[in-house]
């Protein structure tokens, strides 16, 4: 199978023509920050706007699960990196400052120890699926250890995703 790797909605009016058979890897993280208009997530969270994270990620998965339908997009969820994330609107109150970050705070690790930016995305993804979209398969990532993994679960779970339209 040819499959693309994407991760801006921008992307999409010039990708979803080409003889591909789908979107092999979404990227949330360039995603994010077109949606977002480079404010950090938390900060807006923090600032009550939780809802205004939600819309804007829905409609930018709306955007592909549309543009590629029917063929499947496997969506990585946000990989919160340290040094990529500390530059934006308000985060450097919520991004420490590490020696490695490609090793550090980031990946499923991260939910366990932040689980509402994951329930936010997931929030979104169920809105693209209970809009109609069957074409959004969801990864994690950096998972490094089965605790991490299970406490990802446990959060999907919660999200009531699994069982809808799609899923």
């Amino acid at each position: 199978k040819l499959l693309v790797n994407l991760s801006e909605p921008s992307q999409v009016d010039r990708v979803k023509d080409l003889p591909v058979e789908g979107v092999g890897l979404l990227r949330a993280e360039l995603m994010l920050l077109e949606a977002l208009d480079g404010t950090h997530p938390l900060a807006l969270i923090e600032a009550g706007e939780g809802e205004q994270v939600v819309e804007r990620m829905a409609a930018a998965l709306e955007r592909f699960a549309t543009g590629f339908a029917p063929r499947p997009i496997t969506y990585r969820t946000i990989d919160f990196r340290t040094n990529e994330f500390r530059g934006l609107r308000g985060g450097e109150r919520f991004e420490p400052v590490e020696a490695n970050p490609m090793l550090g705070f980031r990946g499923a690790y991260r939910y366990t120890k932040q689980p509402q930016l994951l329930e936010l995305e997931l929030q979104a993804i169920a809105r693209v699926c209970d809009g109609g979209a069957d074409n959004l398969h969801v990864m994690l990532p950096f998972v490094r250890t089965e605790l991490e993994l299970r406490r990802c679960i446990e959060i999907v779970e919660r999200s009531g995703l699994p069982g809808r339209r799609g899923y």
